[in-house]
């Protein structure tokens, strides 16, 4: 499909477009995508949302994420209908859909969700897929099934889970990954400087969800802030 094109992506997001597409005719229909945070894997999939032109759902877990891609997609293929599901959002019809897991796994909406007939899936900061709200969005819309219609594509920064739950329940294989190395010296990356912070903060008590630190538990930790500040001076 020709796309109206706003940004030009880089030879390695391309790459991963062939990638993927390679793995796909192999039978591989749950790929994951590895690549270091600021590299453009909102590039990747908006470009394969443009090629393959079918109904597509992408799920994200912070309204952030969820802005960044459907402007980064209208940036990428500007031809493609994108919609938004979130609170109070609701445009499940459009070609396009960009989703918070939050809101998409309820059952009254991901009810909706399923008549849509989603044929592309993609999950933003994919290291969440193996949490139980996924799994169940996932295996609703029949993306864990053996069908050569699906594609399931999955992007992150960090492939392995903090809480040590295996991706491999969701994921069959990593069809493309760069390290930070070397998209530091292909120059897509500043080069690394270290500085150490000393702080008083005691993390052993705060709880793991889905991998990441539950917030609420470390906003009580005594001197984050403080620590956050020492943070913000160093950069």
């Amino acid at each position: 499909m020709v796309t109206e094109r706003m940004i030009e992506p880089r030879p390695y997001q391309l790459e991963a477009i062939e990638a993927i597409q390679e793995a796909r005719g192999r039978g591989i229909s749950r790929q994951l995508i590895s690549l270091p945070t600021g590299t453009g894997k909102t590039v990747i999939f908006s470009l394969l949302a443009g090629e393959m032109n079918v109904k597509t759902l992408i799920l994200a877990h912070r309204e952030e994420l969820i802005t960044q891609a459907v402007n980064k997609i209208k940036m990428v293929c500007a031809n493609l209908n994108v919609g938004i599901v979130m609170a109070e959002q609701n445009e499940v019809d459009k070609q396009v859909v960009v989703a918070s897991i939050q809101t998409a796994s309820r059952s009254s909406r991901l009810a909706q969700l399923k008549e849509q007939g989603f044929q592309l899936l993609i999950i933003d900061e994919a290291h969440h897929a193996a949490s139980n709200t996924y799994q169940t969005v996932v295996e609703e819309l029949g993306f864990l099934e053996d069908n050569s219609n699906k594609l399931l594509i999955g992007v992150t920064a960090t492939a392995r889970r903090g809480d040590k739950r295996p991706l491999g329940d969701i994921f069959q294989e990593v069809v493309f990954e760069r390290s930070i190395a070397a998209m530091i010296k292909a120059q897509y990356l500043a080069d690394l400087k270290g500085k150490r912070v000393l702080t008083q903060v005691d993390l052993n008590h705060v709880a793991l969800i889905g991998g990441d630190f539950n917030e609420s538990q470390l906003a009580k930790v005594g001197q984050y802030q403080r620590a956050q500040s020492n943070c913000r001076q160093c950069l």
